[in-house]
């Protein structure tokens, strides 16, 4: 069963956050939840709330900014320019090469 996540957050109509998870994409809608509850948030708060529901795993889960980017894992080497590229494509997983996703939310503030 593939499970991955993407909770993109707007704002004016332009990417301002990316949450990307490869692992629990089905709590989607929780993550969002507290974003919408308490925005603004930074990366590392986004980040530690993701993990804490779980939205992904230490291993999978990238915060991302236009100037930050999360991730404490081993398995983004050689991908940071896909998930840099794709940034202001609110729909587009860097995950994968053809940006599909599972489950999906847009945050728009």
């Amino acid at each position: 069963m593939a499970t991955q996540g993407l909770v993109t957050v707007n704002q004016g109509g332009s990417v301002i956050m990316k949450v990307i998870a490869g692992t629990d994409g089905m709590n989607v809608d929780r993550l969002t939840a507290i974003i919408r509850r308490s925005w603004p948030m930074t990366a590392e708060e986004v980040y530690a709330a993701a993990r804490l529901i779980p939205f992904g795993s230490e291993r999978c889960l990238v915060v991302m900014t236009s100037s930050d980017f999360v991730f404490n894992g081993d398995e983004l080497e050689g991908l940071e320019d896909l998930y840099r590229a794709s940034f202001d494509n609110p729909g587009f997983n860097p995950r994968w090469v053809s940006g599909e996703c599972e489950y999906f939310e847009l945050v728009a503030l």
